[in-house]
Formats: C-alpha cells, sequence, structure tokens
C-alpha cells in the first residue's frame, strides 16, 4: 500500500519516470469524501466495536499469575501482528515488482511519446494486479481480526483494522474507475495517491506509539526508489522503447544502429539508448565488465580511433573512478566519453559510455 519511484538513467525517455507504479497498484484513490471524515467513521467504528470487559471477578486470581498470562498474551499479540503486517507488505512489495516487470514488457513495441497508447497498456496491466492486490490486503485484515485482543492495544487494533478497510474500498473504487474510464497519465497517479496518503497520515497521527511499532512496515516506503529497470527484468527479458527519436533497450539487447566495434569483450549488456540530435546520433550503453580498468580504456580508444574520432583522449584515473574522454566540452558535442568504477555489490566493474557519431 505504498509507493515507490522508479528511478531513470541517463537517456531513457521520460515516460519511464511513470512515478509510484506500485501505488497505482497498491495505492488508493477517489472522488467521494474526505480523509478526516473516513477516519473519523473509522474511529467511530472502531468505538462502537469496543466489547464490555467480563465481569468475572479477577481478583480470586493470585495477582503473580495473572499479571504474567497479561503480559504472555501481550506478547503473542505483539509478535502476531508485526508477523502479519511484515508478511502483507513484502508480499505487496513483491506483487509490485512483478507490475512493473509486467508493465515494461507490455511497453515493448508501443510508442511512449503516445500517450493513449501508454495509458492503456497501463490500464491493463493495473486491472490485471488489482484483484491480487485486493485479495492480500483483505487477507490480512482478516488474520488481524481473528487475533485475540490484548486490553492495552484493542482500541489501536480496531482503528487500524477500520481504517484500512476505509483505505482498502478507496482503492476498489480506483480500480473500477480505471476499468470503466481508463487511465490518465497526466493526473491518474495524483488522483489514486493524495486521499491514501491524507489518510495514512491521519491514522499515522492518532495510532499510539507502541502500536505503530507493530505496524511500522504498513507506514514505511517499499524499498524501490533506487530501482533500475534492469533490477525489476529477468536476465532472459529484454525491452525495446521507443520515443520520437529516442530509443532505449533494457536488457540484452542493442539498440539500432549501435557500432558493434563498441562492444567490450567479457561484458553483459544493461541498458544501451539512442537519440538523434542536430549533429548525429548519440549513442549510450552501460555494461558490467570483468575485464580491469586499463584494459577497457585501451579497448575503447582503438575503436573509437576505428570509428573516425580523431581527437586526442584524456585518460584520468581519481579514486578508483576512470575515464577517458574525447573533447571534454558540452555532453551534446562531445565526440566520446567513457567512465569505470569498480562494482562492490556484484563484483567487477560498472562501464559506462557515450559515444556521438556524426554521420
Amino acid at each position: 500500500m505504498r509507493r515507490s519511484l522508479l528511478k531513470r538513467a541517463s537517456l531513457i525517455p521520460p515516460l519511464l519516470l511513470i512515478s509510484a507504479l506500485v501505488a497505482a497498484a497498491c495505492g488508493g484513490g477517489g472522488d467521494d469524501g474526505s480523509s478526516d471524515d473516513l477516519v473519523a467513521n473509522s474511529a467511530a467504528a472502531q468505538t462502537n466495536d469496543i466489547q464490555s470487559t467480563d465481569d468475572e471477578d479477577e481478583s480470586q486470581a493470585p495477582a503473580g499469575s495473572s499479571a504474567t498470562a497479561q503480559g504472555d498474551a501481550e506478547g503473542a499479540y505483539e509478535n502476531d501482528v508485526k508477523r502479519i503486517a511484515d508478511r502483507v507488505q513484502a508480499d505487496l512489495d513483491q506483487l509490485g515488482l512483478e507490475f512493473l516487470r509486467i508493465f515494461l514488457l507490455e511497453l515493448d513495441g508501443i510508442d511512449t511519446e503516445d500517450d493513449q497508447a501508454v495509458a492503456e497498456v497501463l490500464a491493463e496491466v493495473l486491472l490485471t494486479f488489482a484483484n491480487d492486490v485486493t485479495t492480500l490486503v483483505a487477507d490480512g485484515l482478516d488474520e488481524l481480526e481473528a487475533l485475540a485482543l490484548p486490553d492495552r492495544y484493542a482500541d489501536d487494533h480496531r482503528l487500524f483494522v477500520n481504517s484500512v478497510r476505509a483505505i482498502a474500498t478507496l482503492q476498489a473504487d480506483a480500480f473500477e474507475t480505471i476499468a470503466r474510464e481508463g487511465f490518465d497519465l497526466e493526473t491518474g497517479f495524483d488522483a489514486i495517491n493524495a486521499e491514501t496518503d491524507a489518510l495514512e497520515a491521519e491514522l499515522e497521527a492518532t495510532l499510539s506509539p507502541d502500536f505503530l511499532a507493530l505496524v511500522a512496515a504498513f507506514f514505511a516506503d517499499a524499498n524501490l526508489n533506487d530501482l533500475t529497470p534492469t533490477d525489476v527484468l529477468d536476465d532472459d527479458d529484454s525491452v525495446m522503447l521507443t520515443e520520437g527519436d529516442r530509443a532505449v533497450s533494457i536488457g540484452g539487447d542493442l539498440v539500432d544502429g549501435f557500432p558493434p566495434i563498441l562492444v567490450p569483450a567479457d561484458s553483459t549488456l544493461e541498458t544501451s539508448a539512442s537519440e538523434r540530435t542536430e549533429v548525429g546520433t548519440l549513442y549510450f550503453a552501460v555494461w558490467q565488465s570483468n575485464q580491469e580498468p586499463m584494459e577497457l580504456l585501451d579497448f575503447f580508444e582503438i575503436a573509437f580511433e576505428a570509428l573516425g574520432v580523431d581527437e586526442q583522449p584524456e585518460r584520468i584515473e581519481l579514486g578508483g573512478l576512470y575515464t577517458l574522454e574525447y573533447g571534454g566540452g558540452d555532453p551534446d558535442t562531445t565526440a566520446a566519453t567513457v567512465f569505470i568504477a569498480a562494482n562492490e555489490e556484484v563484483g567487477g566493474y560498472s562501464v559506462v559510455m557515450q559515444y556521438l557519431d556524426p554521420s
């Protein structure tokens, strides 16, 4: 029920900044009612749901055993609530990743400059995942409602469950609207997210700190902000997107026209892109390589020379960053650049290359 931002790399078409794609699948939105009213109604429902305490005379039980039993019950409840909240949010995050993957694949062959075509694809994919999202949330709420409530958490518990059900209703309404009217790329995410954000903020401000600690996963943003498209796609997936004079390939294929002489050996392509400019075609690529940096710089220097780049290159090694640069001017007119840095996460080196073909 959280949102994220799909990070775009240089030259990737602006459409790939499909902000809050996960929110579109897992967030909320609606046209009727205010967030204050919904939270107030949830609080009222929570109050009405509170059952009267047993009239049983607990004074007959030894004080020590009663306190121990209460502590055990609270501990078991806390573990159950945290487990359910964490599991549901993890499942939603995983569903969000699969949503992103399918959406990118469905965009293959779609001109991303055509907002209507992109909106239709997005609406179709959203509706494919809608039932899974609502089912995950509903099952989690049912599981929470089945728990035995310690007095200490009863009010918070009922307020949380009722408020999340209100948010889930907004989500269901949003999906129905998309099914009926399609999806508007310009305003769709704003409409879906704004109401949910307000509801969640109001709920977070109302719950006690102790209960908030148990359901922290619900209020925490999914850890997707640093994702690149290649993190989302499977190893065998490759997607080619176009937008006017721009093209980007995500995965294993080079964009059309990319000079094959610029592909280094013992390297894995992550993404490539091209853009037609006033002074030529600008090519861009990112690889993960097992070659040593100096070997890579030697390779690219020979390749650029074979392509007719006649400027004198400048090599720089500084703090583990290796660069090869021709011209050193404006990025749109510099003939070529290469940046190489160690990839501590997976080993080897990340290689970023840009080449301007004047033909």
